[in-house]
């Protein structure tokens, strides 16, 4: 027989394990025990013939499985290992969250989306002060978060001085950044504002949580659409909801969100909240 035929011969019968890799040395030495087995059978000893056949094969199943396994193991840890680091980068609000929940005396989640960041948070502080403008009280009244595709510049820095140069009468409310840099509202694609039950006026509780009750992730949500002239002129999806003692309104301006935008923000936002209620 010549070296080619007999190299083909050994394809031939490893055809079925092609995901085997075996080299030369190995293909002839299990290829002369099948061709043993054959031979003695011819000779009617045919136990002799099942069982190197069998072993055969069984060797070449156990290196198809014990790669296969091999190879999951690996990817299965991958994973794992990506799923735990993804999990990780999604939170990046901690610091915010704890920040805001100090000062407002209340447990706040902030939500993440990756398709939308978040750009600014803020406190809105209410101030009374004499006559002379010095200073009686401060109190912080609620936590302002935005999220936008769009960066601060000029236009905000200019803003943001203007406020911090009006001279406030007792009772307004001035700006104190926790994150990031001033956004003026016409920049806010969607905009999240907290508050503490306990320390919230009653009035502006009541305006905050009024609106058609809908059900969003499993959670009683108030809805309605609102028209209003301050800061600017403009309509905007309203949602606000409870959690324990926390009050969170999300608003979107109507020409830039549609409602299943906005609705999809909001149960996605309330899916992460009370994930974390649960723990």
């Amino acid at each position: 027989m010549s070296q080619s035929k007999e190299d083909t011969k050994y394809d031939n019968t490893f055809k079925s394990f092609q995901n085997v890799k075996l080299d030369d040395k190995e293909k002839r030495e299990i290829y002369l025990k099948v061709s043993e087995s054959v031979n003695k059978s011819k000779s009617g000893k045919l136990s002799w013939h099942i069982r190197p056949v069998f072993n055969t094969i069984l060797a070449g199943m156990l290196l198809l499985i014990g790669g296969y396994l091999l190879v999951n193991e690996i990817i299965f840890s991958e994973k794992g290992n990506q799923s735990q680091e993804n999990e990780e980068s999604k939170n990046p609000y901690i610091e915010i969250e704890e920040k805001i929940s100090d000062v407002l005396q209340a447990s706040v989640y902030i939500p993440y989306h990756e398709d939308l960041p978040l750009k600014m948070a803020m406190f809105m502080v209410s101030t009374t002060s004499t006559v002379e403008g010095e200073e009686l009280e401060r109190r912080y009244v609620a936590a302002v978060i935005a999220y936008s595709h769009l960066d601060s510049d000029e236009l905000d820095t200019a803003e943001w001085d203007r406020l911090k140069e009006i001279i406030r009468p007792p009772g307004t409310e001035p700006f104190e950044l926790v994150y990031g840099d001033f956004l003026i509202n016409e920049k806010h694609e969607a905009t999240i504002v907290i508050f503490n039950e306990k320390t919230i006026q009653k009035d502006l509780r009541n305006s905050v949580l009024y609106g058609e009750e809908k059900i969003i992730a499993g959670h009683p949500i108030k809805y309605r659409v609102i028209e209003r002239e301050l800061p600017e002129e403009e309509t905007i999806y309203s949602f606000s909801f409870k959690m324990d003692h926390t009050i969170y309104q999300f608003t979107f301006p109507v020409e830039k969100l549609t409602e299943e935008d906005a609705t999809a923000f909001v149960e996605k936002s309330l899916k992460q909240i009370l994930k974390v209620e649960e723990k």
